[in-house]
């Protein structure tokens, strides 16, 4: 069965001083609506850790959900890099095409 257009939400941190990556995540979604919720939500999750320019940014991020929404409904990548201490985060999210989409559900501790 084909299945639609979708988007791949992923999430990787990585220490800055020795480039490990110490976490990431990646979950396909089928919907602008699914894909700016998961965003919003990892990142107000990550929130109380942030300080600084880390916590602006972050804050700025989340005041600006209807540029994300506009960019994902123009197919186009969208993408939020959060450096705290040694720790560097990234959130993305990527257009599927409709017939390329894999069923990706990926977290490292499960």
């Amino acid at each position: 069965m084909l299945r639609g257009p979708g988007f791949l939400c992923e999430f990787s941190a990585e220490r800055r001083d020795t480039g490990e990556r110490v976490n990431e995540a990646a979950l396909e979604v089928d919907s602008v609506e699914e894909a700016v919720r998961w965003m919003r939500i990892a990142v107000r999750t990550a929130l109380p850790g942030f300080e600084g320019e880390a916590l602006r940014a972050a804050r700025a991020f989340l005041a600006e959900g209807r540029k994300m929404e506009r960019e994902l409904r123009e197919n186009q990548l969208t993408t939020l890099t959060l450096v705290q201490g040694f720790l560097a985060m990234v959130w993305l999210i990527s257009p599927i095409p409709a017939g390329e989409r894999q069923r990706i559900c990926v977290w490292p501790w499960a």
